[in-house]
Formats: structure tokens, C-alpha cells, sequence
């Protein structure tokens, strides 16, 4: 069982660093494979010059489950530093930044990134580290994560050169240590113009390390090239083509990438974008279901012309050549997608967006389980609508609405999920605030398969705000979430906070949060917590 176990997940990870196991259309409907240099348009560090201090005190008074408290992430404890903020720079020359976000707590974050302006250069340095409850009854998880990046304009003023390195962590406890790894990934891509479009070559590594030597190390070198121009008529013509070399072991297959596209204006008010995109595996692979081939094509429209109005449609076609898991016969499953959006706004204030999709296919791919009727849903389809706006000067309103219905024919199950939520906002005087939303989402299987494992969901939040003077502020929060009946939560969360700016930008802020958590289907999992934290910010 085990040996099973470790070869599926390794066919698993290998499948998809190669991008040769595309089940989802986003992963195939890729941006244009445009070339362009984009070298003036570096981001800037958009923060005030000087140094800014928050340090804080936190204290965690938790009853009940600890684990299911710090499921996302272990909460600081004590007196630590909030944020250390160093900014500074050239005006109009360069700008840098330094941030470190709880530093030395189980849950942190840091960056450093530095810009020059004229020639065009950056580099950041970016990480952050979780120690987080995967299970509310297991030990602690770690997850950490660091990136680098830079770019730069060579000597021929004509040329960019971006680097980026990265390395993700990931430690999880029993049963799933199986999973325990470390993906170091390399990348170095050229752009250069070449005749009338610019021309982009690029070289990618990446390796995999099981932590605990189950599973075999798997190793990617990616190579590629794409060039977009832009023609008289045409906006953008781009095309893009990449190789995979995967080396696992005894095994060495390939993943070939090609894809076109092309932006024509149709008409006046009406665009026009095609694209095509194809993914082929070939090789030996671990002996596992698995994509061998996919290939995807786009037809979109966009139109502006009605004064605040736009539409955006267009038809998406995937297919996926997928050996079963006995490789006894491929799966040649077509998936078809119709969708559309649109944005109107009728007076000053207002705006109204409108999206609708469906997906379908006749031919789903069998399950790699014993039983193998598809597990996957042949017909989704959903419809959503959202209204936003200022009935007066100071109160915003918003209305969503959401409907969804999901369909396995062969297995006989329906699933429809109806979502709204309404909230408002008002400034009530030159002093008070308030907030309030209410959401939720009604599930129902229309038969029997799914029914016991359904559960609705109501959310209703409450704030506000209020002056106590030019320089003091009060602050409320009020959340109630409940869900019934097959989890059968309910949580409410209170929060009170104090804000005291001191002039010379010093504040300081007490704050105060109490969260119940009651779990009525496995009581041992509920918790009470009482939150008090205590800081300031001082910049100099």
C-alpha cells in the first residue's frame, strides 16, 4: 500500500511540474505569448520615506482545541515587533524598501526590494514562514517560502534580462508526512527587439526533494522562446514554444508547448482575440492515469461602444488525450465552454457586472478507482450579478447574487449552490462609521448521494467607527457564521480597539477580541479565545 501510495504521488508530482496534467482550463487558456520589453514600467515602492516601528504585546487565552485555533496560522505570543519598515532612496533616481513583519515569531514575513528608476533595474527579496495546524489533532505543519527576483536593462539599452530564484518548504505531520518536501526552481529569461516585434528566449530548472526519502527526487530544465509584434491591422501577433526535459530516475520523458495568438480589431467598438495552445507528453512515466496530451483553443470578443458599457463573450474548447490507469485504452475527453461578462454603468456612482459560464462534455474521462464511472461533473454551469452604488453622498450599498448548478450524469448527482449577500456602509456625521453585511449560501443535492454531506452557511458582520476626538478613535466588530446542518458550526467574534494618534507619527492602539468557536458534530473541537494585543507605530 504504501509503495502505491508513493508511486502515485510521484507520478502526480511529475505529471505536474511538466505541465502534462492540465484538468483545469485555466492552466491551458494561457495570456497572449507576447514578447513585449514593457522596460519602462518598474513598480515603485509606493511607501513613506523614514523608518516606522510597530511593536506589539499579544496575549492568547484559548480553551478547548489549540489546533483547530491555529489551523492557518500559530498566533504570536507575547511582546514582539509588529513591522520594522525601512524606506528611503533618490528621488526620481531609486527607492528602496525593507519590511519584516513579526520576525522571529512561528508566522512571519519579510521583503526587500531596491529600484533604479533610469536605466531600468530591481531586484527583491521576498519570504515568509507558517507554522500552522494541519489537522486540528495533529502536531504543527511548517511552510516557508523564499524568492528572489531581478531585472535589468544590458549595456545595449535594447536588451532585459530577468532572473528569479525560489525555494518552497513544506513539513507536514503524520499520516501525511509522505508529502514532506522542498521545490527549488531557477529561471533566466532574455527580451530583445528583433525586426518589428521582440524577441524572448528563457531557461527554467526545477528539482524536487522528498524530506524523508519516500519518493523520488524529480528534476525539470525547461527551455523557451516566444515573439510578439504588432502588424498595421492586427494588434498582437505572438507565438510560443517551450521543451520539458524531465529526469526522474530510470525515466526521461518530454513535455512539448506550443501556443498562437492574435488581438484584430473587428470592427469600431469590437475586438476580436483566437488562441491556440497545445501541450504533448512523450516518454516513460510512472505507471499511473495521466494526461499524454492537451490541446485548447479560444475565440473572445470584446466590446466598448454604448457609453459606459462593456461586453466581453466567447467559446472555449479543451481536449485531453488521458491514459486510464491500466493503459489499457486513452480517454479522448472534449470539453466545450461558452461564457460571458458584462459591465454597465447607467448614472454616476453606479455599476452593475454580469457573468455567466457553462462547461460541458459528452465524453468524460473514466476513474482511476476500481469503480471507473467519471467522478467529475459533465455539465457546470453559473450565473452571478452584482449591483454597487451611492443612493446618497455618504451611504454605498452593494447587492450580489450567485447561482450555480453541477451535474455527474452517470453517477446520478446534482448539486445546486445559491450564494447572495447584501451590505451597506454609511458616515453618519463628520464622526461615525458603521458597516453591515450579511451573506449566505444554500446548498442542495436534489438527491440522495450528497444530501448527509451538505451544509448551508449564514455570515452577518457588523462595524463601526466612531471619534472620540480629532486624535482618539473607537473601533467595533461583530461576526456571527453558523452553518447547519451536516457541519453544524456556529462562531461568533467580538472585537473592541482603542487608536491614539500622537502627533509626530506616533500611535498607539489597544485591542481586545473574543472568539467562540462551537463545533455541535465533534465538540472536542471547539474553542473559546481571548485575544488582547497592545502596540504602537512610531516613524522617524
Amino acid at each position: 500500500m504504501a509503495t502505491t501510495k508513493a508511486l502515485a504521488l510521484s507520478a502526480l508530482t511529475l505529471l505536474g511540474g511538466a505541465f502534462a496534467l492540465a484538468d483545469e482550463e485555466s492552466l491551458l487558456i494561457a495570456p497572449s505569448p507576447s514578447a513585449a520589453l514593457e522596460v519602462g514600467r518598474p513598480t515603485p515602492v509606493l511607501v513613506q520615506e523614514g523608518t516606522l516601528v510597530l511593536p506589539r504585546w499579544q496575549a492568547n487565552d484559548v480553551g478547548g482545541s489549540q489546533g483547530r485555533y491555529s489551523k492557518y496560522a500559530e498566533p504570536p505570543q507575547g511582546a514582539y515587533l509588529g513591522r520594522l519598515q525601512l524606506a528611503g532612496g533618490q528621488p526620481g533616481k531609486s527607492a528602496l524598501l525593507l519590511r519584516l513583519d513579526a520576525p522571529g515569531q512561528p508566522s512571519s514575513s519579510g521583503l526587500l526590494q531596491w529600484e533604479r528608476l533610469f536605466p531600468l533595474g530591481s531586484l527583491q527579496l521576498a519570504g515568509d514562514r507558517y507554522h500552522f495546524y494541519l489537522y486540528p489533532v495533529a502536531d504543527t505543519a511548517v511552510r516557508q517560502r523564499l524568492a528572489l527576483t531581478a531585472e535589468t536593462v544590458l549595456d545595449d539599452r535594447k536588451s532585459v534580462a530577468r532572473l528569479y530564484a525560489n525555494t518552497n518548504y513544506l513539513r507536514l505531520p503524520k499520516p501525511n508526512d509522505l508529502l514532506n518536501h522542498r521545490v527549488d526552481s531557477y529561471g533566466l529569461e532574455l527580451v530583445r527587439p528583433v525586426g518589428a516585434g521582440d524577441l524572448a528566449l528563457s531557461l527554467g530548472l526545477l528539482e524536487y526533494r522528498n524530506l524523508d526519502g519516500l519518493l523520488r527526487g524529480t528534476s525539470w530544465a525547461t527551455y523557451g522562446v516566444r515573439y510578439g509584434l504588432n502588424l498595421a491591422r492586427l494588434a498582437n501577433v505572438g507565438a510560443a514554444y517551450s521543451l520539458t526535459q524531465v529526469n526522474q530516475g530510470s525515466r526521461s520523458p518530454q513535455v512539448q508547448v506550443l501556443a498562437l495568438s492574435a488581438t484584430s480589431p473587428a470592427a469600431a467598438n469590437l475586438v476580436a482575440t483566437a488562441y491556440l495552445g497545445s501541450r504533448r507528453l512523450t516518454g516513460a512515466v510512472e505507471r499511473n492515469g495521466y494526461t499524454r496530451a492537451s490541446h485548447a483553443g479560444r475565440l473572445e470578443l470584446r466590446y466598448r461602444g454604448v457609453r459606459g458599457l462593456s461586453l466581453r463573450g466567447g467559446y472555449d474548447r479543451y481536449e485531453y488525450d488521458r491514459v486510464n490507469r491500466l493503459h489499457t485504452a486513452t480517454d479522448e475527453t472534449v470539453w466545450h465552454r461558452v461564457w460571458a461578462t458584462a459591465a454597465y454603468r447607467p448614472v454616476r456612482g453606479w455599476q452593475v457586472v454580469a457573468r455567466a459560464w457553462q462547461r460541458t462534455t459528452r465524453t468524460p474521462a473514466t476513474s482511476g478507482l476500481n469503480n471507473p464511472i467519471p467522478l467529475v461533473y459533465n455539465l457546470d454551469r453559473l450565473a452571478e450579478v452584482r449591483v454597487e452604488g451611492a443612493p446618497l453622498p455618504n451611504v454605498g450599498v452593494y447587492l450580489t447574487k450567485n447561482a450555480r448548478f453541477q451535474k455527474n450524469t452517470r453517477r446520478n448527482i446534482e448539486l445546486q449552490s445559491d450564494s447572495a449577500s447584501v451590505g451597506a456602509w454609511a458616515q453618519i456625521g463628520p464622526r461615525l462609521s458603521l458597516n453591515a453585511d450579511y451573506g449566505l449560501q444554500l446548498l442542495d443535492s436534489r438527491n440522495f448521494p450528497l444530501q448527509g454531506a451538505l451544509a448551508d452557511a449564514w455570515v452577518t458582520t457588523l462595524g463601526g467607527s466612531y471619534a472620540l476626538s480629532p486624535r482618539l478613535w473607537l473601533d467595533g466588530s461583530y461576526t456571527n457564521y453558523r452553518t447547519n446542518p451536516a457541519q453544524r458550526i456556529h462562531q461568533n467574534v467580538y472585537g473592541v480597539s482603542l487608536r491614539r494618534d500622537l502627533g509626530g507619527g506616533a500611535t498607539w492602539n489597544v485591542e481586545f477580541r473574543r472568539d467562540v468557536f462551537d463545533d455541535l458534530t465533534t465538540p472536542g473541537l471547539g474553542y473559546t479565545a481571548n485575544v488582547i494585543r497592545v502596540g504602537g507605530s512610531s516613524r522617524f
